[in-house]
């Protein structure tokens, strides 16, 4: 089975969707890219406040840095990946 998966430029991956073939799976990187830029259009303002949130708390000591912020949760949903890869595995 061929698998789309995204990643971070901190190097998260996110599986994206999976296909039979390598050709079916091939379809699915072209249009990745469009549908993520697509799904970023529509809350553009936020994932660019989070990004901003994200720098300050970075700037922070490790112990004053809260556990759970916007931007982990934009990220968690894969917003912020750099690029896509396929890969194959056998079985899932």
């Amino acid at each position: 089975m061929w698998h789309l998966i995204g990643i971070d430029k901190d190097g998260a991956r996110h599986h994206w969707n999976e296909a039979k073939t390598k050709e079916e799976a091939e379809i699915l990187l072209e249009k990745a890219v469009p549908a993520l830029n697509k799904a970023r259009s529509n809350y553009i303002s936020e994932l660019i406040e989070a990004k901003d949130e994200h720098e300050n708390i970075q700037r922070l000591p490790k112990e004053q840095r809260p556990l759970y912020y916007d931007y982990l949760g934009w990220k968690m949903q894969g917003f912020y990946i750099d690029h896509f890869i396929l890969e194959y595995k056998e079985g899932y």
